[in-house]
């Protein structure tokens, strides 16, 4: 997969980061709170491919899967 930073317009890799907090307490309950999002490794930015379309997590673990199908066989 083809990613294009949109900050600087370079192409990138594109990676999958955890934005979220990570472990907390609430009132006595816990929970971690997870957000992952793609950022490219130049700019922390977006990823966008080559028609414009933002980069997702979804897009990006189904080429991860397709690759290891395709080198796994």
């Amino acid at each position: 997969m083809r990613a294009i930073c949109e900050s600087c317009g370079n192409d990138c890799i594109a990676k999958v980061v955890d934005n979220g907090i990570g472990s907390y307490e609430y009132w006595g309950s816990w929970g971690t709170d997870v957000r992952l999002a793609v950022e490219s490794n130049c700019c922390d930015a977006d990823c966008i491919d080559e028609k414009g379309n933002i980069i997702t997590v979804d897009d990006v673990e189904e080429y991860e899967a397709a690759e290891k199908d395709y080198y796994m066989g």
